[in-house]
């Protein structure tokens, strides 16, 4: 049995999140634990708080009002209610303190995966602002983290995005650990290089790893330049979650600007599985 994180920030309540959770509940039992954060408002001092120096920030979040924490109260009984009528095992910690990003990273340690509504997460805030802090939270996370989409297919398949670095080489692996009931899909590793001349990298190596995770393996390498088209061809795969690795501090700034996994997430595409060491 796993532990799944499952966030809810003010008024907002992600469908979309708990579907995903009910839906690995139904391969495998799970622990289903939902954190209530209050609205976010003043969040100018974001950065101290993702990553871990609050004391750096020198503000905290004041109480919630009465209608935020009549909606705090609200998502606690709709996920209580959920939970018990699909027969999930489930906890509830609404103990979240002034500095609720602070908590939520130490939430997610005592973690296997956290699941985020992308679309609802911070949505009181500007779309591209919303982004910015979504990176910082992938990145301070210290579990795996799986983005969805209010409105998509349970996956049926499995895209492995490889690019040869030990990032992407780490993502294939944590996510065949932490759901080996969904690497049992038909799941094709891609390659993704505009360069035609290039080979996989590592073939051989990437092939002995991941034939021992993934019974229904193909191996795709795919001639485009991925910051542009990748979404695209995204677009034919639905059924789908896509793996990704490689979300260091060093690379956050390129993911923000542009990287192939933007317009997944942005777009809603499709789950999309991102882990870092």
């Amino acid at each position: 049995m796993k532990k799944v994180l499952i966030v809810f920030d003010g008024p907002n309540y992600s469908e979309g999140a708990l579907r995903f959770v009910a839906g690995l509940n139904a391969l495998q039992p799970v622990l289903a634990t939902a954190v209530c954060m209050p609205r976010v408002d003043d969040t100018k001092q974001w950065s101290a708080f993702a990553l871990g120096n609050p004391g750096e920030a020198g503000v905290f979040l004041p109480a919630p009002d009465n209608d935020d924490e009549a909606a705090m109260n609200a998502n606690k009984l709709r996920f209580k209610q959920h939970c018990e009528q699909n027969l999930l095992k489930y906890r509830l910690h609404n103990d979240c303190s002034s500095f609720p990003f602070r908590d939520l990273k130490k939430e997610t340690r005592f973690s296997d995966v956290m699941v985020l509504g992308e679309q609802l997460f911070l949505n009181q805030l500007p779309r591209q602002q919303r982004f910015t802090y979504l990176t910082d939270t992938l990145h301070t996370s210290e579990c795996p983290v799986v983005v969805v989409p209010e409105a998509y297919d349970f996956p049926q398949y499995n895209i492995l995005a490889y690019d040869g670095s030990s990032e992407s080489a780490f993502a294939i692996k944590q996510f065949a650990y932490i759901f080996p009931e969904l690497a049992r899909n038909p799941t094709m590793l891609v390659y993704v290089q505009p360069d035609e001349s290039k080979e996989i990298p590592e073939m051989d190596f990437i092939e002995e790893l991941a034939t021992q995770h993934y019974v229904h393996l193909t191996f795709f390498k795919l001639n485009i330049d991925p910051a542009l088209h990748f979404g695209t061809w995204l677009e034919n795969s639905l059924s789908s979650i896509l793996v990704s690795g490689a979300y260091g501090r060093s690379i956050i700034s390129q993911f923000i600007k542009r990287s192939f996994v933007t317009d997944p997430v942005r777009e809603h595409l499709l789950p999309v599985f991102i882990c870092h060491r």
